[in-house]
């Protein structure tokens, strides 16, 4: 009786504990998100660090090329897509023309009982609309705008990043400490959790970036319009379990159906994409990430839902890091195991289920 207790008031303080820190991290978001993706990231580079390091470079020296030379890279990718969106921002009346001629031709191919009952074509639509409205250009510049709010998260990140490297060892001297004073484990832990996190992310950023090649070269050998910026949206979408990838295809294809005049795009760009799923999922997928977070999948997407409802897209891009280091953390704590185990993917206690 006494230890249930014990445990209860535990469960009660920590719950308490844990409220006070989700309260915390959505109302200073501003703070906590850019720092939270920021130490994500650094266990990333953190690898390229150490070997700048044991090259005779200085630790500070090391911390900002390790950030600078990734960053680089992802940057110029984002001015890509940046001038890329600025020049379909043009053709944008077009490409809406087009895709309103598409849907009166798909109406047109319906029984007549099957139609919308007040208007024959879907380009009534468009006349009952403001006379200067447009849903395409309002996407557009949706876009751009987002982009252009991602400046103060791009440069404050980097600057979060190097000073994490930095000063790791302030960390790794503090969680030591705490492991003396208070008995825990947090640095086996920490360890544990460093190993899986950079695994994950290096294994999805090579998952990322074949996808996107593959997507890319195949929308360019097609005949696509824009092909590197519908690869970058298509790779940006794959960080989502299971069902980035399929995500990532509908733009594109609707894309492609309304912008060509032969249907055979719209659906060469179907067997590209069906292509691209099925070797994601049967060999790129199971071969370079395997199970290394150890997430089952309905926990996986509920987590990815739940940070971008809290962080948006920056929770929903460390989502799955985070939760693979609370999994960690709950498994070696007696009050959270349980939910350890809930959130666990074990496919051979899955299969003996089924049996």
């Amino acid at each position: 009786m006494t230890n249930r207790l014990e445990n209860h008031k535990k469960f009660a303080r920590l719950l308490f504990v844990t409220s006070f820190f989700l309260v915390s991290f959505y109302f200073l978001r501003p703070i906590f998100a850019p720092l939270a993706l920021a130490s994500i990231l650094s266990l990333m580079v953190l690898p390229f660090a150490r070997f700048l390091e044991r090259h005779r470079l200085n630790r500070g020296l090391s911390s900002i090329l390790a950030v600078a030379i990734p960053g680089l890279i992802f940057g110029g990718l984002l001015i890509l897509a940046y001038f890329q969106l600025t020049k379909l921002s043009g053709e944008v009346k077009n490409i809406e023309s087009a895709i309103v001629g598409r849907l009166n031709d798909f109406t047109d191919m319906l029984p007549v009982d099957f139609r919308p009952q007040h208007m024959r074509k879907l380009s009534e639509v468009e006349e009952m609309l403001p006379e200067n409205s447009s849903w395409g250009q309002s996407a557009i510049t949706g876009t751009l705008s987002a982009l252009s709010s991602l400046v103060s998260t791009i440069i404050i990140v980097p600057v979060f990043m190097v000073f994490t490297l930095i000063f790791r060892g302030r960390a790794r001297d503090f969680i030591s400490e705490c492991d003396k004073v208070f008995g825990t484990r947090l640095g086996v832990l920490t360890h544990e959790s460093e190993s899986v996190v950079q695994s994950y992310i290096a294994g999805l950023g090579l998952v990322t970036l074949i996808i996107g090649t593959m997507a890319t070269l195949g929308l360019w050998i097609i005949g696509i319009p824009y092909a590197l910026l519908l690869g970058i949206f298509s790779a940006f979408l794959a960080i989502v379990p299971y069902v980035g990838t399929f995500i990532g295809s509908l733009i594109p294809i609707i894309f492609a159906f309304a912008v060509k005049d032969s249907y055979g795009y719209g659906l060469g760009v179907m067997a590209l994409y069906l292509g691209i799923q099925l070797i994601d999922n049967n060999f790129v997928s199971p071969y370079i990430l395997g199970n290394k977070v150890n997430i089952n999948p309905l926990s996986s997407i509920l987590g990815l839902t739940s940070f971008y409802l809290f962080w948006g897209l920056i929770g929903m891009a460390i989502a799955i890091p985070v939760m693979a280091i609370l999994q960690i953390l709950m498994s070696q704590t007696d009050v959270l195991r349980p939910f350890a185990l809930l959130i666990r993917h074990n496919p051979e206690e899955d299969r003996q289920d089924a049996d």
